[in-house]
């Protein structure tokens, strides 16, 4: 007989409720395995010493004041942890989001330009000026700005 199968049958053994056939098998493995025979030992024990436990004996209400007690905790621990669902809510909304919407929303970068000195007398006018500024390509017209202003210093 394998271990295993002695294992699983241990409790059956020490309660009676196996057949003859296996119960021979079974002493027999017991008296050739010392492994098995320590587990049967220790079950033995603990079942021979479980038994000589007093027993408290419980009042009629005992298990109802248990169930008030356990229905009373549940309720307390629901009503204890919302507050913390709403600080962490709190915490989300007012740190994290603001931080997602920053990473996701890249703000256009422009280049600061030194403005001109006034001082002098420009060639056209400002509104002829402004109409071809709508003409041009901004890559142009920043090239075209940076190129009066280095003109003029």
């Amino acid at each position: 007989m394998k271990c295993k199968r002695f294992e699983k049958r241990i409790l059956d053994f020490i309660d009676g409720k196996i057949e003859e056939k296996e119960k021979i098998k079974l002493e027999e493995h017991i008296s050739k395995c010392g492994k098995c025979k320590k587990l049967y030992d220790d079950f033995l024990f603990i079942i021979n010493n479980s038994k000589k436990i007093e027993h408290p004996i419980l009042d009629e209400n005992f298990w109802k004041a248990k169930l008030n007690l356990v229905i009373e905790k549940r309720r307390y621990h629901i009503y204890r942890f919302k507050p913390a669902y709403l600080g962490i809510s709190f915490f989300i909304l007012i740190f994290i989001l603001p931080l997602l919407f920053k990473i996701h929303v890249i703000p256009k970068k422009y280049t600061p330009i030194e403005l001109a000195d006034f001082s002098y007398e420009l060639l056209f006018s400002e509104d002829e000026i402004v109409k071809c500024i709508d003409y041009i390509d901004e890559n142009d017209a920043e090239k075209i700005i940076k190129f009066i202003l280095i003109e003029n210093n």
